[in-house]
Parts: C-alpha cells; structure tokens; sequence
C-alpha cells in the first residue's frame, strides 16, 4: 500500500487500497462508492492484466514515434483512432504507450475492454472508473468529484451521459473555474461554458480550462469488445463532447478493430475535424516488426533447447523460412506469436515442429487470401492433438461463457473454469497436455484456461474456421447455468458464490435443454432473486438490478415457453403474469448517527406489498422482446409506488385487491 515510502507518520484515519495506485481515505465518502462502480481490472497499471501485453522492443518504433509526437503537440487532432484486425497488435501499442507516458510524468487515464471480463466488457463503468483515476491522479480535483458522489450518488447508476457530467465534465469544470480565481490574469480560450444535464433544463454557466492546462491521456482500448455497438457508439459520443463541446484538457487515443458502427461513427461530423486514423498496415512497416520479433524470438528457442538442436544444421531457421512466416503472417503478430509459443513448447524437438508449421496449409485453396487462413491452419492442428476432445469441448465452452468479472474481492483471481466444471486432475491435466501453445503461461491450468489471443475465441465461434470445433456459445451457458443451480446451496464458498452471482445470466443465454428445464423447475427462483437484487441494492430507489434480471428472465422465457410444457410454473408466471415487491418504510427513529436513513429494517418498519401486474401492452412488449419500453414502464411505476422504501424481497403475484396495473409511460 505504501510501497518505496519510508521517513512519514500517520496520526489517525483510515485508508482503503483500492488497487494500483488508488488510495481512499475513510472520509473521502464519495469516491469510496465511487469505487464500487468502477473496474479495478480496466487500467493500464491494473494487476489484473499482469503481464501486459507490450510491444517487443525495436518494434512499432514509427508508430510509437507518432502517438508521442501527438501527446505532446497542440494541433487541433485531439482524438487518435487506431484500428486493425485481431492479433494486430492494438493493445500492446496501447499499453506501451500508456507506460511511455507515465514515465515521461504526463498523467494517463485508461479503459481497457475485454469481452471475458463482466467489470469491463459494457458501457456503464467506463466513466465512473475514468472519474476515479481523474481524481486520484489530481489532488485539487479529488474534493470535487468526492463531493459530486454524495451530492448525487444516484448518477453512479444513472445514464452514460449523465455520468460524464457529473462525474467528469462538471469537477473538470469547476477545478478549471478555482484556477482561474487564483491567476485572474490569466487568458481564457472562452468566458463560459452552458453545460446541460441529461434528462433536465437546467444549465450553470462554468469556465472551461485555460489554454495554459497540460494536455491528458485518455486511452480507451478495444472498443469492439464493449458487447453492443449502439453503446460503443454512444461512448465514442461523449467522448467527442468532452473535448470538442466542452474542451477538456485531454487528448484520446481510441483502439479497435474497425467494426462497421465504430467506423460509422468515426466518420461522421463528431469526429471529422478533432480525429485522425491510423491503421495498422504496412505504413507502420509492420512486416520488418514482425521479422525483428521472428529472429529474436527463434535464437530464444535455439538457447532453450540446445541439447534437442544439437543435430540441427545452421542457421536455423534459414532467411527464407523466416521469410515465408512473415509473408504467412499477413502483418498479424498473432500469428508469428503463436508460432513461437508452439515451436518453443517442450516436450518436442523445435526443429521439427517448425517443419509441421511449414507444412500447413490452408484448408480451402479458395480461404488463400484470407488474413487467418494460415492462423486457422495452426489452431485445427495444435487442436487435433487432443486426446479427449469431448472433455477439451466442454472446457472450452464454459470457458468462452466463464464470468471472470466477479465483484466479490479476490474470488476473481481465486476461481478457475475447473473450480466448476469438477474435472478430475488427471483427465484434465492430460486432455491440455498439448495445448500449451493455445493459453497463457506457465500452462493452460495454471493460466485458469485464459486464452493467449482473443483470435481463438473468434475463430472457434465460427463453425466456417473451426469446422469440428466449433463451440455454440449458449452450449457454455448451458454447462454454467446447470452448474451454478446445483452450487446455489453448496458448501464450498467460491461456488457458491459465483452461483448466486451468475445463475440467471447463464440461463438468460443457455441453450435450451431438458436436463437446464428440470434443474429450473425445481429450483427456489423468488429466493434467488431477492438475494441477487439485495446484493446489487445500495440504495432505495434504485431499480436497474431487478430490471436486469428480469431481462433475463424474460430472455429465457422466450426461448423455452414452447418445449417446458407444464414445468417451471414460477418463470411462467413471472414472465407472463407479473410479480409482487415487499418494501419496507423506514421509521424516522432508524437512522444512524450521520442522521441517514439506515438500510436494515427495525421491528417498527412498515411492510409495503407493491403488486406488478402486467397489462396486456406489458405482455405484448415482452413477446416483442421490446425490454426497454417494459423497463421503463415498471421503473416508472416503481417511483410512484415505492418512494423512498428499502427492498425487502420478491415473490408471486398477489390476488387481484383492486391495485391498478402498470401502464406505459
């Protein structure tokens, strides 16, 4: 926590280490919620994504020349679009970008995506977790979002937009305002500033920063792993705003591979005169990288295995081998990486193993041009020396739908694929015993099966590249969902755990089958959302976890109302019918001593039964799996049924007492 410090006294407080660098003190109230919305594991510096991918030294050196030449000018570009294929090499170039700047002593704020992990593969913690960098990295800035926490803590839960305006816009804003007061003299680009909150006519006229401000770096990587382009779209708006309406001191790169919608948005007016692209191709000598990471990487190998080389002519390998793996690579260090990490494994003489890559061909002499036709040709074959393909099946599958995002402290880091599916050592041991070259060091167990490339997860979801394979999404979700109805009860904690944290996110995108409709049929789903729903509550008033799940529900309804016959009664009528909510209204007399509302109910609170009754516009939204329009239908009735009352639990409809039924908004 206190790493390298030494010669200093603490004399009372209490801090909490938030990872990283982060350091909360107790009265900092507002940035300790803060920090429960935020994504430990999506900056640059994180633990979580130790080791990091890097950029292997003596490469990308004009592109890395480039991103430093803009971090330090003033031209009007202030938005960096990188952008290429998977395996490219974006996040390597954004993470040592990243560490080239801290070094250099600019400040950097950083969102890493990742599609695996829940904490940051979705819009809505993407700016409270640059909030709490932003205030963290700025001593003068860090009272101010404190205190735009616990003025509005409902904006944690709040929209995108309005989230980067309380959160980000309005503290900049105002740091921005206090320093100008303390140098009058100094120039303004502009005297004021209109800045209007999402969802309110309200606007307070605010002083944008002095032209004398040190630019920041704000780098977002893999965008396209955000899991819906309507939000990778709507982040790249605000992003857009927060330098070009309101002129923050930043200075955005933003990598992706270049998905339709993210181009779309890029090309259009937002971003026409504050963007420039930069593509990944041969611009950036990519081919000459990619030979300079070849021959370094094979004299690794060749000092590794000198006793199994030792009958090897050299050099080896040859110019021309060499040669024709940059040419195979297609300008994709992917490729060249999983070479390397196949040839180098042990167990096997490199000599030959780089005969067998040599030896590959593309399947279909039609697939020649395609950029992973040869990196497809590699996957089939490390994969066919499986032994139990059935079992590697399986494992594969839960781990494509595996949840590494847990928000329960370290069980992230403590919970593998395997804790679940209760594979026997031995079979799993020699089932992977060949894959090495597939997962992250030191080995595919000891690595809890995280892919080294999110390549692999793309080419074996597509049936047309992995041909027998090929592993159905929803076949994982399945796996997972009939695991975690079993645990819901275990004694093994991170079972348990993970269970109640992920059961209803896995049968919302299970594959439908008998054995997940009969697990479900008997399994205690009111209980299980009560204490889902009371897990995710902070506050009262706050809706969007029962929302969630209950999207959920509705999706799994959909997919199974026609085979479940007269089974699970209970989804039946939760999605058909509707549901009751118990609340309770808290007795003035329990409040704590801050004079706040207490969260526990006192034995003199007053039980609520708020009936949600769907009427027939509910239902047929629903069926038309219109789940905004019913979101908003039951939140709005919420807010005038339930004000101000805390949680209690969720169970079946109640009879009919004359209650009116929701209706839309």
């Amino acid at each position: 926590m206190l790493n390298k410090a030494h010669d200093f006294s603490i004399s009372g407080g209490v801090f909490y280490s938030a990872g990283g660098n982060i350091i909360i003190d107790e009265a900092e109230k507002g940035l300790q919620i803060l920090h429960r919305y935020c994504s430990t594991s999506a900056s640059y510096s994180s633990g979580a994504r130790y080791p990091p991918p890097l950029c292997y030294p003596g490469t990308r050196e004009s592109m890395l020349r480039d991103l430093k030449h803009w971090s330090k000018s003033t031209d009007g570009s202030k938005v960096r679009w990188l952008y290429g294929p998977a395996g490219a090499g974006k996040s390597a170039i954004a993470q040592t970008f990243a560490q080239t700047c801290a070094d250099s002593g600019k400040v950097v704020e950083s969102f890493f995506f990742w599609r695996s992990d829940q904490s940051r593969n979705h819009p809505r913690q993407v700016f409270t977790t640059i909030a709490l960098q932003m205030a963290v990295a700025t001593p003068e800035l860090r009272p101010i979002v404190d205190a735009a926490v616990v003025h509005d803590p409902f904006a944690l839960t709040s929209s995108i937009d309005i989230q980067c305006n309380a959160l980000i816009i309005h503290p900049w804003l105002k740091y921005q305002l206090h320093q100008q007061l303390k140098d009058p003299g100094a120039r303004l680009s502009r005297t004021s500033s209109k800045i209007v909150e999402a969802g309110s006519s309200h606007s307070s006229s605010l002083i944008p920063h002095s032209t004398a401000t040190p630019s920041r770096i704000l780098i977002i990587d893999g965008l396209d792993e955000c899991s819906n382009s309507r939000d990778q779209q709507h982040i790249l708006s605000i992003l857009s705003m927060m330098v070009e309406k309101h002129n923050l001191p930043f200075r955005i790169l933003i990598c992706s591979r270049p998905e339709p919608r993210i181009k779309e948005s890029f090309g259009g007016t937002e971003f026409k005169k504050i963007c420039k692209w930069m593509v990944l191709d041969s611009t950036y000598e990519a081919s000459k990288d990619i030979r300079v990471f070849l021959i370094d990487g094979f004299k690794d190998i060749l000092a590794r295995h000198s006793h199994s080389m030792e009958h090897v002519r050299l050099p080896w390998p040859s110019a021309g081998q060499i040669e024709y793996l940059v040419q195979k690579s297609s300008g994709q260090f992917i490729y060249v990486s999983t070479v390397l990490k196949y040839i180098g494994d042990d167990g096997d003489v490199p000599a030959d193993r780089l005969n067998i890559v040599l030896g590959l061909h593309p399947r279909d002499p039609e697939d020649k041009d395609h950029p992973f036709a040869e990196l497809d040709a590699l996957y089939m074959q490390i994969l066919s020396t499986v032994k139990k393909p059935a079992v590697l099946r399986k494992i594969l599958a839960a781990q494509i739908a595996f949840c590494t995002g847990l928000s329960s402290g370290s069980l992230s880091t403590n919970l593998a694929i395997t804790d679940l599916l209760d594979i026997p050592p031995g079979v799993l041991n020699a089932t992977v015993s060949t894959l090495h070259s597939l997962f992250k060091s030191p080995s595919p167990v000891e690595s809890r099966f995280q892919f080294c490339h999110a390549s692999f997860t793309d080419f074996l979801l597509d049936p047309k590249r992995s041909l027998a394979f090929h592993i159905e999404k929803s076949l994982g979700h399945n796996i997972l969902a009939q695991y975690c109805l079993d645990y819901f009860h275990s004694n093994l904690n991170t079972r348990r755990i993970y269970a109640r944290s992920y059961w209803e996110y896995h049968c919302g995108l299970a594959h439908e089958t008998d054995e997940l409709i009969a697990k479900l049929d008997s399994f205690p789903m009111y209980t299980a959302l009560t204490e889902g729903i009371k897990k995710t509550q902070i506050y009262p008033y706050r809706f969007h976890p029962l929302l969630d799940f209950l999207q959920l529900i509705f999706q799994l309804w959909d997919r199974i109302q026609n085979i479940c016959g007269t089974r699970i009664q209970h989804l039946r009528d939760i999605s058909t019918i509707g549901f009751t909510l118990i609340f309770t209204v808290p007795n003035p007399s329990s409040r704590d001593e801050s004079g706040a509302v207490s969260m526990s109910p006192s034995r003199t609170d007053k039980r609520f039964d708020v009936p949600v009754r769907y009427p027939p516009s509910i239902c047929s939204a629903i069926a038309g799996e219109r789940y905004d329009e019913v979101n908003q239908s039951i939140k709005a009735y919420l807010k005038t049924k339930a004000p101000r009352m805390n949680f209690e639990k969720i169970c079946p409809v109640l009879p009919e007492t004359g209650a009116s039924p929701i209706n839309f908004v």
